[in-house]
């Protein structure tokens, strides 16, 4: 069954990451790709209602939390965008303070065998 080994998840999102749009990351429907009626727009509107009819069909119970790494100074990757996606990847204190705190939606469901 799709997305059975989510139940529950957590999607922690970085507010700064402009690697990865903060609406594809937070599963969030962004305004201007709703409206957009070209194909990119279409096929992205398509590709997120399947996926959050899969989650919601599976009973799949998500926690959206949104991170803000107050980044300080400027640096060529602030400039960039990718500084909070880098510092949400490699630092390991975030990520298991993160997972200590939600622990519950980050250990598998109960009888999902660890991969």
């Amino acid at each position: 069954r799709p997305c059975s080994h989510l139940r529950p998840h957590a999607q922690p999102t970085p507010v700064q990451d402009r690697y990865v749009p903060y609406n594809s990351a937070s599963l969030d429907p962004s305004p201007e790709a709703l409206a957009d009626g070209r194909a990119k727009g279409v096929v992205y509107s398509a590709m997120l209602a399947h996926l959050l009819r899969q989650l919601r069909e599976g009973g799949c119970e998500g926690l959206r939390i949104d991170v803000d790494f107050r980044l300080a100074g400027r640096s060529l990757d602030q400039s960039l965008g990718r500084a909070a996606h880098l510092q949400y990847l490699l630092d390991q204190h975030f990520v298991e303070r993160l997972v200590f705190k939600y622990k519950d939606y980050f250990a598998p469901p109960a009888g999902v065998a660890d991969v």
